[in-house]
């Protein structure tokens, strides 16, 4: 998990002030939004209308809190003086946390696991606070997995409160790992969270467990809704979004969800899109597989009518368009070549 900080004194910045508080409600939203995906302070125009408004996000252009670029909009600054941390930057802090898991459960280093008897599903070595320099806060809105259903005020009636040498198993750090989520930040979730509301837990490797469980869970629902969110946007043609939803997620078992939005976007942004009656529902898209479908033909190729009977078109504009030549040739010949011949198209002259 990365972290979008925010300084202290941001309330009362000139810019925040004369941005106004919406408009300052997209960049925060933005802000996290950016961190989570790693994308160094980029916001794509689809995702900024997912968050915000196109009025906000020109707001934030106009007091230099973000900048115009190609697709969309970056922040102001992103990691200037260290404000955000880049996207190598965090790539780099988690690949050195795996790595120093990873030496911790083993035997000094020399590639043997400890014993059982010496540290059951333990890894050694480590200490409450070892870091980069990163902040252990709990993460917030967090599901509460050790929770007791139908006790009084939720206290845990277990053995024991969580034990200071107790540490993350290998169990935990694969779970973490293939979900993309920091062991970290959990661990530090899961003890501040057992301290401060005085769990207590027969097993607390399965506790935790089963707070990895419930982070995954959080981490899936927000990022299938902001992504979904998206490619509504995007979708030129908005009809039946509760049905689209459950299409969306039978397409993501087939393709990831940068693809479907990026398809969509670039479907509402073709010049040749027919009229919106005929743009097909985001559903019937969706179930198709139409994210894979070459770019639309240009209009001068295709028929007046969306429906596409072209060779029907063409094969009555050529009857009128010989109609009309005859009509010409034999429309009143004695005037041919006389000073009347100006007026046969009115009757002749008066």
């Amino acid at each position: 998990m990365t972290w979008f900080k925010v300084d202290d004194t941001f309330a009362f910045h000139e810019k925040v002030i004369r941005a106004g508080n919406p408009a300052i409600g997209l960049w925060v939203r933005a802000g996290a939004w950016s961190a989570q995906q790693l994308t160094d302070g980029f916001i794509p125009t689809h995702m900024a209308q997912t968050l915000g408004t196109l009025s906000q996000a020109r707001k934030l252009v106009e007091v230099n809190l973000w900048h115009v670029e190609d697709g969309g909009y970056r922040f102001h600054e992103w990691s200037e003086g260290g404000r955000q941390p880049t996207r190598d930057e965090v790539v780099k802090q988690r690949d050195f946390w795996r790595d120093k898991k990873r030496n911790q459960r083993r035997d000094g280093g020399s590639g043997r696991f400890t014993s059982d008897a010496l540290s059951p599903e333990v890894s050694p070595g480590d200490t409450l606070g070892d870091s980069l320099g990163e902040s252990h806060r709990p993460v917030p809105s967090r599901p509460d997995p050790t929770r007791n259903e139908g006790e009084e005020g939720g206290k845990d009636t277990s053995d024991r409160p969580l034990p200071d040498d107790w540490r993350p198993n290998d169990n935990h750090t694969r779970r973490a790992q293939e979900a993309g989520l920091n062991l970290d930040d959990l661990e530090a979730a899961f003890r501040d969270h057992a301290r401060e509301q005085n769990r207590r837990a027969k097993n607390w490797n399965s506790a935790f467990t089963a707070w990895i469980t419930k982070a995954i869970e959080f981490e899936n629902s927000d990022h299938t809704t902001a992504e979904f969110d998206a490619f509504w946007a995007a979708y030129p043609h908005k009809v039946g979004k509760g049905t689209a939803r459950t299409a969306w997620t039978k397409a993501l078992r087939k393709t990831d969800a940068q693809t479907l939005i990026h398809a969509a976007q670039a479907l509402s942004d073709d010049p040749n899109l027919p009229e919106r009656r005929y743009i097909p529902h985001p559903t019937t898209w969706l179930n198709a597989e139409r994210w894979e479908d070459d770019p639309l033909p240009e209009l001068t190729t295709r028929a007046a009518d969306p429906s596409g009977d072209v060779l029907k078109r063409a094969m009555a504009k050529a009857v009128a368009d010989d109609a009309a030549e005859e009509a010409a040739r034999t429309a009143v010949p004695e005037l041919e070549g006389s000073p009347f011949a100006a007026f046969a198209h009115l009757g002749g002259p008066a």
